[in-house]
């Protein structure tokens, strides 16, 4: 078996290669041949997306390039059935490219076999999941390995903001067949079968290290404009024809191969820059999440302090009408007073007529009373008194007795009661809205010293980016070329407004104390 790599380094014969690409993912005689049949019998979500992007695979390619041809629909049926057997990834673009070249070597039921294979065993599954993470931990780990073995190439990147997903998202999705063409990768798919993912980094590494001094010579005008290193998936030029021709030429070739031999992956070392990836998109998804909940702290501050307002106006609304009650209640006793004195007053003046006439005094109640016999026998029996004693007589005095002053003190009896009423149930009101103002200051007074505390990590924050800034900035100076002065004013221009901008948005996102 250790003969094994070094034969396929050296190239698999084409007649032999569908048998040892089947024999090496372990698809020969595989059980998902016979199933195969069943997978298409069943409907896809992904079926109307598939045929949009059938075209786009390979059309120049003589078994692809006929429209609903025999090439194009064995593709989309492959395509299909690893759709509906693994739900989870469904279809992505970029997969049909790997599909494509497997058909090109064998029939589609030995094709979906072995696409299982590079998808599980070769975990070609990870990059293709709908959230796509794990194409973004290779692009880490590239970067990483550039920074390695191309240190001068990794700060001119770093230099011009050109992270390594402009360039190589295609590589890992397609293995090459996008960008430089299908016998190179289909070379790549005969040793990625015996290292896996990591002959995918060495073949990058290796096509940079060839080219490393062209792109050193190259400005960002050159990157972004002409298009040197652009993203294959966006349907512009990857890398530049005469660039791609060279890497079909069979001795560039084998000279790339074997310039792959000179790279070594450190597992441990790419596990720590998965491990730092993760971390680093876990801050970022923490930063977002803060953020998003200081932006509904601020809109629930400023909903309670409208509240407030409005609890302040209805507190003061209750305390005027508290005021008028009391003032009601004061009228009401004064009434209940002067109807107590007058009642007094008639009783008073009462028992002074008796005494004058030298009559007993009689009760109110009596005198009152229609069916009384004392008040029938006095009027018989005093009739005449007052003429003999030379009074003059009044017929109001004799008809008509005094107005009763009992049924207006009961009624304000009873207005005075229920406004002691009224007055404990707006005290009660009053002092529930304090207690409800006191509880919620307190939550008030807690969220503002929690945000306080996200206020001074923001500011730690700020404080790490700008030493992170320092460092690129000595990281540059260090470097062994030496850029005009004029490169270095545009870069430290563009480091202050990336400064400015990170101040910026730390002090907007930070609610003050």
């Amino acid at each position: 078996m250790t003969k094994v790599p070094e034969l396929l380094h050296k190239g698999v014969p084409v007649a032999f290669r569908p048998f040892v690409w089947q024999h090496c993912c372990g698809a020969f005689e595989s059980p998902l041949i016979n199933a195969y049949k069943n997978y298409l019998d069943t409907n896809s979500p992904c079926e109307r997306q598939i045929k949009r992007d059938i075209n786009r695979t390979f059309p120049t390619h003589e078994k692809f390039k006929t429209k609903d041809g025999d090439g194009q629909t064995s593709l989309f049926n492959v395509v299909k059935a690893y759709s509906i057997y693994d739900r989870e990834v469904g279809y992505c673009q970029g997969s049909a490219f790997i599909v494509g070249l497997l058909l090109i070597q064998m029939p589609e039921e030995e094709a979906f076999a072995c696409f299982v294979q590079f998808m599980y065993k070769y975990q070609l599954r990870d990059l293709y999941k709908p959230d796509m993470a794990m194409l973004g931990v290779r692009m880490y780990q590239l970067d990483g390995l550039v920074e390695e073995y191309m240190p001068d190439l990794y700060l001119h990147f770093i230099q011009y903001q050109f992270p390594s997903s402009l360039y190589a998202s295609g590589w890992f999705l397609t293995l090459f067949s996008i960008s430089i063409g299908i016998e190179f990768s289909i070379r790549v798919i005969d040793l990625f079968l015996c290292e896996g993912i990591d002959i995918v980094f060495k073949v990058a590494l290796a096509i940079l290290k060839l080219n490393e001094q062209t792109l050193l010579s190259m400005d960002m005008e050159a990157m972004l404009i002409v298009g040197y290193f652009l993203n294959p998936l966006t349907r512009i030029q990857c890398l530049q024809h005469d660039l791609a021709e060279s890497m079909n030429n069979p001795d560039l070739q084998a000279e790339l191969f074997a310039m792959t031999k000179t790279f070594r992956l450190n597992p441990r070392t790419m596990k720590r820059m998965e491990k730092e990836y993760q971390n680093r998109v876990n801050q970022e998804r923490e930063e977002q999440i803060e953020l998003k909940d200081s932006k509904q702290i601020t809109e629930q501050l400023i909903n309670t302090q409208i509240k407030r307002a409005n609890e302040n106006e209805q507190l003061q609304e209750l305390r005027n009408e508290l005021t008028k009650t009391h003032s009601e209640l004061s009228y009401y006793r004064d009434g209940i007073s002067l109807a107590g004195e007058d009642e007094l007053a008639m009783r008073n003046a009462n028992e002074d007529q008796s005494s004058c006439y030298n009559i007993p005094a009689i009760p109110l109640e009596e005198l009152n009373t229609p069916c009384s016999p004392t008040k029938d026998s006095l009027q018989s029996q005093f009739g005449s008194l007052p003429s003999q004693l030379g009074f003059k007589s009044s017929s109001s005095q004799t008809d008509s007795p005094p107005a009763d002053p009992r049924p207006r003190a009961t009624n304000l009896h009873n207005e005075l009661r229920m406004a002691k009423r009224k007055i404990t149930l707006l005290e009660q009101q009053l002092t529930d809205l304090c207690e409800d103002r006191e509880k919620r200051r307190a939550d008030l007074e807690a969220e503002l010293m929690r945000l306080k505390k996200r206020e001074a990590k923001s500011l730690l924050r700020v404080d790490e980016c700008e030493s992170r800034l320092l460092e690129i900035e000595k990281l540059w100076s260090a470097a062994t070329y030496s850029p005009s002065s004029c490169f270095i004013s545009f870069i430290s221009d563009q480091l202050r407004k990336q400064a400015s901008s990170l101040l910026a948005f730390y002090r907007i996102h930070s609610l003050p104390y």
